[in-house]
C-alpha cells in the first residue's frame, strides 16, 4: 500500500493487473486499496454468471466498467 500512495501522488490513475477473480485472491487484495475495478471479459468465452460471480467476489469494489477482448 506504501507504493500505492506514493504513486498515486504522481499518477491520477494508476492499473494493477491481477490473476483471474475466480482463481486467485491477489484481486480481492488489490482491490481493497483500490479506488475501482475494470473487469476483462473474453468475447465468446466469458460467460454471464461468471461475471455475476466476479462482480459479486469483489463487492463492494466500485466496477468502474468492463474490457472486451477478442472482439
Amino acid at each position: 500500500q506504501v507504493a500505492l500512495r506514493e504513486l498515486h501522488q504522481v499518477y491520477d490513475y494508476i492499473g494493477v493487473d491481477t490473476a483471474s477473480v475466480l482463481e486467485s485472491a491477489d484481486a480481492d487484495v488489490a482491490c481493497e486499496c483500490a479506488d475501482g475495478v475494470l473487469i476483462a471479459a473474453r468475447a465468446a468465452i466469458s460467460r454471464r454468471g461468471t461475471l455475476r460471480r466476479a462482480v459479486e467476489q469483489l463487492h463492494p469494489a466500485p466496477i468502474c466498467g468492463v474490457v472486451l477482448l477478442d472482439a
